[in-house]
């Protein structure tokens, strides 16, 4: 057992309270810094999310990057519970996302820069063409542009191969959470609920750094 293997789950259960603590104030209109702290419940969920991060970060991650993936894995749980709770993503979180992940290639894939590049280009294209197709199709806003600006700052992460498998992922992830809704809370989904993808966008994007050489033959055929 190293030190990085202790340190990580223990600063993830202060980072996902956080994370946690900063999506429901702003879920109630409140400053993301000073407003009310959210029940303790809540705070335990988000820490225990938050301390597996790190524990997986410590054990799976691509050799050498377990830090940067530990951090990459809370800010994406920020950037999902913001989603979920008032279906924005900040762009500094966003931003956040991609420089630390173009920091990460500079390190450790100096010479792979071009396909990381790609697949920042092939994030944010793709889902700004289906953004911009359905709007003109159908009348209105099906996807908002934080989605497209996050596949783009993962992109940076799991190169121009990795985009279909976080889209699959997370269109799977997606589905699976509304039939469930539909199913147990009897919610009524139409074509104008608005639902988060972000959060989805994020689990796929996580699930496929720490095992794309895995998940993308898989899933790809």
């Amino acid at each position: 057992m190293t030190l990085i293997s202790v340190l990580l789950p223990l600063a993830g259960l202060i980072a996902g309270a956080g994370a946690v603590a900063v999506s429901e104030r702003l879920g109630q209109g409140q400053s993301w810094l000073t407003g009310q702290m959210p029940s303790a419940p809540v705070l335990l969920g988000g820490a225990i999310a938050g301390g597996a991060i790190g524990a997986i970060s410590a054990f799976a991650a691509p050799t050498g990057t377990s830090v940067a993936t530990a951090f990459l894995g809370w800010l994406l749980l920020t950037l999902g519970l913001i989603d979920f709770r008032v279906q924005i993503l900040p762009n500094g979180l966003n931003l956040l996302v991609f420089l630390l992940g173009g920091g990460v290639v500079v390190v450790t894939k100096p010479d792979a820069w071009t396909g990381h590049v790609l697949g920042a280009i092939a994030g944010y294209a793709t889902l700004r063409i289906v953004e911009t197709l359905y709007r003109n199709i159908r009348g209105f806003d099906g996807l908002g542009r934080g989605d497209a600006k996050l596949l783009g700052a993962l992109g940076i992460w799991v190169t121009w191969a990795g985009i279909p498998p976080v889209l699959l992922i997370a269109s799977l992830s997606g589905i699976c959470v509304v039939l469930i809704s539909v199913a147990f809370r009897k919610e009524r989904i139409t074509s104008t609920t608005a639902l988060a993808f972000g959060p989805w966008i994020a689990l796929g994007g996580w699930i496929t750094w720490l095992a794309g050489p895995v998940v993308s033959p898989v899933l790809l055929g």
